[in-house]
């Protein structure tokens, strides 16, 4: 046998789940390490999504204030399309990522947008920094998106720290429901604890690629911090808050949680080396507390990686992609 099979384990309140949730996963052996996974995403998936979004992706840039300007992406143009999908990147990432998600949408009645947050691409003008993204940021994505299909329903697809920023969207600034749902990859459930329970070397390794990557949006005090977890206390300095905890209250997804109004997809790996699987584990009681959740939880599968015997599009992926063709068959 060349591979190992689980079913992931579905927690919700409803009896109705993707069929997809029901089907065992075969993980390939070798890719049951976790590194092994991350790498392959890495080295793979993430070459073919550049590739898929410079082919499939008209990119413009939209002023956000009078110094900062955001980058977006969007496929096809349509006159009237059923439903558009909205993606939220990872702390590293761009709009590049998951354009394959996009390419399995192409021939639907779909307009799939994405965004570069600020801070990402250097030559973006930039006056602060936020680890998770900014909300106020979000919402000026969905008014530009409004303004252009204003009767269309907008659903969420995030990854990673993309997760906490639409945790935290979903939980405070969806009152009007702009967003109708959304699939959560590799979702931070507590950003601060999370990030104490990384292993020493893989902080230093996140921490060291921040700072080059941010370095244009960081002041002096942040760059010369050792932590991530000193990294996200300090934060604040450049934000509007007055302290630490102010900043951790009004930012971090866990307080978000309960609020979440709309149906949404958790999908966590035990063995995710960024959000540790003890804290996945510690809030299975979500989907009884908000029945809007969903959690999915499966053995293996890493951090965004996911990656099974059918590697050209994670499994994660085809989870997101039945989501939005189950949303787009009731329309």
């Amino acid at each position: 046998m060349f591979w190992i099979t689980e079913t992931p384990t579905v927690i919700s309140s409803s009896d109705w789940v993707l069929p997809i949730l029901r089907r065992p996963i075969h993980w390939l052996r070798g890719l049951v390490n976790v590194w092994a996974q991350y790498g392959m995403y890495m080295m793979h998936i993430m070459k073919a999504d550049r590739f898929t979004a410079v082919r499939l992706f008209d990119v413009y840039d939209m002023e956000v204030s009078d110094t900062e300007s955001i980058r977006i992406a969007r496929t096809k143009h349509m006159i009237n399309p059923k439903l558009i999908v909205l993606y939220c990147h990872t702390l590293f990432g761009s709009y590049v990522e998951l354009s394959h998600i996009a390419a399995q949408l192409q021939d639907d009645p779909i307009i799939y947008f994405s965004y570069s947050r600020r801070g990402v691409h250097p030559e973006l003008a930039t006056d602060s920094y936020n680890i998770t993204g900014s909300t106020d940021i979000l919402d000026k994505v969905l008014d530009h998106i409004q303004s252009i299909y204003p009767h269309t329903p907008i659903h969420a697809i995030g990854a990673s720290a993309g997760t906490c920023l639409l945790i935290k969207y979903l939980g405070s600034s969806n009152r009007l429901k702009r967003i109708k749902s959304a699939v959560l990859i590799s979702p931070g459930y507590n950003f601060l604890k999370s990030i104490q329970e990384i292993p020493p070397t893989v902080q230093v390794s996140l921490l060291n690629k921040l700072k080059s990557r941010y370095r244009h949006c960081m002041n002096p005090v942040l760059l010369q911090l050792t932590t991530l977890k000193d990294l996200a206390l300090y934060h604040y300095t450049s934000t509007e808050y007055n302290s630490a905890q102010e900043y951790i209250l009004n930012n971090d997804p866990c307080h978000f949680l309960n609020s979440i109004n709309v149906p949404t997809i958790m999908i966590s790996a035990l063995d995710d080396f960024c959000f540790s699987g003890n804290i996945t584990a510690n809030h299975t009681d979500l989907p009884h507390t908000n029945k809007n959740i969903t959690m999915v939880i499966t053995k293996h599968g890493g951090h965004i990686s996911f990656i099974d015997y059918r590697s050209i599009v994670p499994w994660s992926s085809r989870v997101a992609i039945e989501h939005i063709r189950s949303k787009l068959s009731l329309l």
